[in-house]
């Protein structure tokens, strides 16, 4: 139990960080500094739809179960026997008959040529799947495992994944847009105080999460655009590293950028913005040479 308490820690520190930045704009910048009462509602409104964004999709990353590989990909307690018995030579001939007994359809493959298959979690590794180190089993397209949600982003919550980077960039830019003049206000008068003593923290606070907040929208920002580039690519960051190898040459998961974006987001509009499982379950290479007319 102890040894694991560090894979909390980046969770706990994101939510602590966006739960003291809500706090900080509701009572210290809408409550005392915007003079204005209708003004000072509408920022607050503005921030829940934000907010609650954001702490929905992030959650939902979170708690998301990691989607696992099928049972059908996992070997028998005989196939494994047999498995290890035969060498090295037999052992790819051997998943081969077990993939055309079971109809599995393979598109990718080892370098080599052979099967993909997982020694740790004794079973066939379908298209795009990896093993995890960390969450110690394989993980249906696998994008990376992410320490800020201790969960792996792969299949189940990838959309969700996007959707939380979008939504805590838009919570830092209103962040950043509203109250940026009053921090160009402090840093020209430093000595004036706006906030009274009773809140329990000076204007400095405000400037500390400004200045957190504009970091973290930019790093997030990047983040996000990297993603927004992988969607459309219909491409993992772990493909992204490392090249699929595919058992039919000039093959790829790219079927056009529409294509691309409803098989993480769906083709209902209506749930684009919403952290909701809506994916296409679409695993095909096709050729290149089919995509020319």
């Amino acid at each position: 139990m102890t040894s694991k308490c560090h894979l909390y820690f980046p969770p706990s520190v994101a939510i602590l960080i966006i739960i003291s930045s809500y706090y900080v704009y509701v009572i210290g910048f809408c409550v005392y500094v915007i003079q204005d009462l209708l003004a000072s509602c509408l920022y607050i409104v503005f921030l829940n739809i934000l907010f609650i964004m954001f702490l929905w999709s992030f959650l939902s990353t979170v708690a998301t179960p990691v989607a696992r590989v099928p049972l059908e990909y996992q070997l028998t307690l005989e196939e494994l026997e047999n498995y290890h018995r035969v060498d090295n030579q037999n052992k790819d001939l051997l998943l081969k008959t077990i993939k055309s007994k079971r109809n599995l359809v393979l598109h990718m493959c080892t370098a080599q040529g052979s099967i993909r298959y997982c020694t740790l979690c004794s079973q066939i590794k379908p298209d795009r799947a990896h093993h995890c180190s960390v969450c110690g089993f394989c993980v249906l397209k696998m994008d990376h495992h992410c320490g800020w949600v201790n969960n792996c982003v792969g299949f189940s919550n990838y959309k969700s994944f996007i959707l939380m980077l979008f939504y805590c960039n838009m919570y830092c830019i209103y962040f950043t847009s509203t109250t940026l003049e009053y921090f160009i206000s402090y840093l020209n008068a430093p000595d004036k105080r706006y906030l009274p003593v009773v809140v329990g923290f000076g204007d400095i606070l405000i400037v500390i999460i400004f200045v957190m907040a504009a970091f973290l929208g930019l790093m997030g920002g990047v983040f996000f655009l990297f993603h927004c580039g992988l969607v459309f690519r219909n491409e993992t960051t772990l493909e992204k590293l490392q090249e699929s190898i595919f058992v039919q040459q000039n093959s790829s998961y790219n079927l056009g950028c529409f294509k691309n974006f409803t098989e993480v987001f769906g083709k209902d509009w209506r749930l684009w913005l919403f952290p909701v499982f809506s994916a296409e379950v679409i695993y095909i290479a096709i050729s290149e040479k089919n995509l020319t007319p």
